[in-house]
């Protein structure tokens, strides 16, 4: 069997669904189908079971573990192949010879001929090979001497022989795509590596959730080729001042590179590692220029970095996702998570009627995901994509579920039928409270004057329609579909309740009032003043309970009547913080940096932006600054905002409901246009304050 069969079997055993798409197959190999249908019949012939039959079964769509087939048991049988079962490609024979050269003992040959009786291939097979490896090794300076009789050695030294097997290993690294590999699993037996080369990447990966630190698969697969090599055979011998190491034998302290070395040692359950060989480790890895790739982000900065991907999304698709939680955590959860983003294939389908909401969402994210890309500092392949497409129209669908149900009309100009048919269409792909299919005519005429309607589905435009109307075609297409579903999320919200407004109320106390009844009075002033304590009360618990307001001191609110780009507002607010010694200007400055290099991902929903930098030695104190500007900042793209809210941390606390506060205040426009209309900082702070409470407890 070959590498791409037994490969496709490990991911078979691997896969949450024991299953996998044959299309997805053919774009991961990039072959035909005859090859992929080729292979699939040299697992089924392989993977049989005791008592007979296949434990593989494959359709036109799918192969899959057969029925009652336990992973264990095929990953066991791959596990247990030889050299004739598993048959080696040329890089791998290559890879196996040079190998082989590698760990000879001092002083003997490796003949042809063993070569091939191991390999299960020909004499001239091996001398062949041979060519392609003498090839190979020289750019590393390693010799292949060769002597009649004897066979074959090579002449190396140590730094050469690590320095060969590390690549070796980072490319097997980058080329993998399941968890188990025979032929690497086969090269650290022949190393005799104390621990599986994966284990490596597991504990790896392991450190960097814990640390908050994203690096590309690149790096990742080169760090554990180092690790693999380093841990596993030893280092070669390099001189102490070349470590960082002090005459005194102390190690330099370890950065984020040095604490991975560590942390992996200790995870593999391996001997401790001193300081001098933690340093030498350290400075192989960073020797092969990997520093660059590595980013350490707190999830402060990418729950905004999220916020505004989910703003400009749901800006496209006319609803408001930024706002929900649960979708930001679980994004920002699974973001930190998938450390490897190739190794689940996530596949999303635009079939059948929820089909209609995926697309919407897919055609949406797809403009905006490079605020991702760009904070990340990495691309998000195709199943990275898809996954967060499945995120997003989860939260949809819970909103979905939640919201009202609309009440629509259909309508057509001519007969009654073709509203009929329309109305079946839009019963069998929405969840739409159809009142009725009129005529155009009908509707023109009146006939839903009164009734509450959310909005129209017509074939045709309706001239002078107060109702919100969407115009499809008589059989709906993808972008008719696409149009209705936007709609109804938007609609859905609506309430259509009738409530009293404040002037009608003021307008019935004036004449009571006016009617000079003394108790009657005296009645409404007692009940008057009670509801007016209650505010106070309301609010005075806010502004106790409020992590936006128990921090943000109202001498670090401002409002500026200028006009002003994001920079200059940047400056501005951070201002009197700086003054009073929260920080220093370097750490503004990196806060501005941070919007140069990311784009405007401080934008986190309508009108409001929260600029910052992570923790560093620049911060002395936790604070939180904010600047009103009624007449607005200017951001790069066309962007405007009307809060800027400024926000340093040194601290370990846990600052993410005070963004979601932050958050928040975007969602209630009318609140904000208070806020654009102060005049005063006090004003400012006040309106905030009650933008934050909640009074709907009042009686």
């Amino acid at each position: 069997m070959k590498k791409r069969s037994a490969e496709i079997l490990y991911r078979l055993a691997e896969a949450p669904s024991h299953r996998l798409r044959l299309a997805a197959l053919l774009d991961d190999y990039s072959i035909s189908e005859k090859t992929l249908r080729g292979d699939i019949a040299s697992i089924i012939a392989f993977a049989q079971s005791p008592t007979g039959g296949s434990l593989i079964e494959a359709d036109d769509r799918y192969v899959q573990l057969g029925y009652g087939t336990k992973p264990a048991e095929v990953i066991e049988l791959l596990d247990s192949m030889d050299l004739y079962e598993y048959r080696l490609s040329l890089d791998e024979r290559r890879t196996f010879i040079a190998f082989k050269l590698l760990e000879l003992p001092q002083g003997t040959w490796l003949s042809a001929q063993a070569l091939a009786e191991e390999m299960y291939v020909t004499r001239n097979t091996v001398i062949a090979d041979c060519k392609l490896v003498a090839a190979w090794l020289e750019p590393y300076g390693i010799e292949l001497l060769s002597k009649s009789k004897h066979g074959m050695r090579a002449r190396f030294t140590a730094e050469q022989r690590w320095s060969l097997i590390t690549d070796e290993f980072a490319s097997l690294f980058m080329q993998r795509r399941c968890k188990n590999d025979f032929f690497m699993g086969m090269l650290g037996q022949m190393l005799a590596l104390p621990f599986a080369p994966y284990d490596v990447l597991v504990n790896i990966r392991a450190y960097l959730r814990a640390n908050n630190i994203l690096i590309t698969k690149d790096t990742e697969s080169e760090i554990a080729a180092c690790l693999v090599t380093a841990l596993g055979c030893g280092m070669p011998s390099i001189d102490s001042g070349q470590l960082g190491i002090s005459e005194d034998g102390a190690a330099t302290p370890f950065d984020a590179i040095g604490g991975l070395v560590v942390s992996v040692s200790q995870g593999l359950a391996l001997p401790r590692l001193s300081d001098s060989e933690v340093a030498a480790i350290e400075r192989a890895i960073l020797g092969r220029n990997l520093r660059p790739q590595i980013k350490r982000f707190d999830d402060f900065d990418l729950y905004c970095a999220i916020s505004h991907f989910l703003l400009l999304v749901g800006r496209d698709l006319a609803i408001d996702i930024q706002n929900d939680n649960l979708l930001i955590e679980s994004l920002l959860s699974h973001i930190k998570s998938v450390t490897d983003w190739n190794a689940d294939a996530f596949d999303v389908s635009i079939d059948g009627p929820s089909g209609m909401m995926v697309g919407m969402v897919q055609a949406a994210a797809e403009q905006h995901f490079q605020v991702l890309e760009d904070y990340l500092h990495r691309d998000l392949d195709q199943s990275m994509r898809s996954s967060i497409v499945i995120h997003i129209c989860a939260a949809l669908y819970r909103r979905e579920s939640s919201a009202r149900t609309c009440n629509v009309v259909v309508s057509c100009p001519g007969s009654i039928a073709t509203s009929v048919y329309l109305e079946a269409q839009v019963k069998n792909y929405f969840n739409l409270n159809v009142v009725a299919a009129l005529s155009t005519r009908e509707i023109e005429q009146g006939a839903l004057n009164g009734r509450e309607i959310d909005f129209i589905i017509s074939t045709v435009p309706i001239d002078n329609s107060p109702i919100p109307m969407v115009v499809v075609s008589p059989v709906l297409s993808v972008e008719d579909i696409n149009h209705i579903q936007a709609l109804a999320f938007r609609r859905s919200k609506i309430n259509h309740a009738i409530l009293k407004t404040g002037s009608s109320i003021m307008s019935r106390l004036r004449d009571l009032y006016a009617q000079g009844n003394e108790r009657k009075a005296a009645y409404l002033n007692c009940q008057l003043d009670r509801i007016l304590s209650e505010l106070d009360q309301i609010e005075e618990q806010t502004l106790s309970t409020s992590p936006l307001l128990r921090m943000l001191e109202r001498r670090f609110v401002m409002v500026a009547t200028g006009c002003y780009t994001w920079r200059e507002a940047i400056e501005l607010v951070a201002q009197p913080l700086m003054e009073e010694g929260y920080f220093s200007h370097a750490y503004v400055e990196r806060a501005i940096n941070n919007v140069e290099e990311y784009g405007n991902y401080i934008i986190v929903n309508r009108g409001i932006a929260l600029a910052h930098a992570a923790k560093s030695n620049d911060v002395r104190r936790d604070g939180l600054g904010l600047l009103v500007s009624p007449r607005g900042i200017e951001f790069d793209g066309g962007d405007r905002v009307h809060l800027l809210f400024f926000f340093s941390q040194i601290s370990d606390d846990d600052y993410l409901e005070l963004f979601r506060e932050i958050i928040a205040l975007g969602n209630d426009g009318a609140g904000l246009d208070r806020m654009i209309k102060v005049s005063s900082a006090d004003e400012a702070y006040q309106v905030l304050v009650e933008l934050l409470s909640d009074y709907s407890n009042t009686n």
